[in-house]
């Protein structure tokens, strides 16, 4: 598989991941957005937490993917990737740990310790909401692909 193909489908790998914790994310926030999954939160939570361990795991290949490139001074730019040298490289990757990090604290700790499950919670919750804005911008500056065929006019 040439290295483009595999660098499109993790991009898209990694937006069905970030859809579904979303939507899942939304049903675990109470009665107010548990109509997302039908008031099953449950089974919202178990495919919370599946699917972060799919999210973290692709953090890690894009780790992996990245170090090889600075270990083979690949200068090549890459699109497709989460992280890396382009765009909001930087604030994604950090987006991601800080997510990941809250997430395991809220795991972990919800029965040890209130003050930390409470701070892990709003850092999970801003952050998302952050990541949803920057989500909603990249479509946005991206949608030039849908409209014009290829290349911005």
């Amino acid at each position: 598989m040439d290295r483009f193909r595999l660098e499109f489908i993790l991009h898209w790998i990694w937006a069905a991941v970030f859809g579904i914790l979303l939507i899942t994310g939304l049903a675990l926030l109470g009665p107010r957005y548990g109509w997302a999954l039908n008031y099953n939160l449950a089974m919202a939570d178990y495919l919370h937490r599946t699917v972060a361990i799919l999210f973290t795991g692709l953090l890690f290949i894009e780790i992996l993917l990245e170090l090889k490139r600075i270990l083979f001074n690949d200068s090549k730019r890459e699109p497709w990737l989460v992280i890396g040298k382009s765009g909001f490289a930087l604030i994604t990757f950090i987006s991601a740990w800080l997510l990941i990090i809250s997430g395991l604290l809220l795991w972990h700790c919800t029965e040890d310790d209130h003050g930390v499950t409470a701070l892990a919670s709003v850092v999970h919750q801003t952050v998302t909401f952050a990541m949803i804005i920057g989500m909603t911008w990249h479509l946005y500056d991206k949608s030039h692909v849908l409209i014009f065929g290829g290349g911005r006019r």
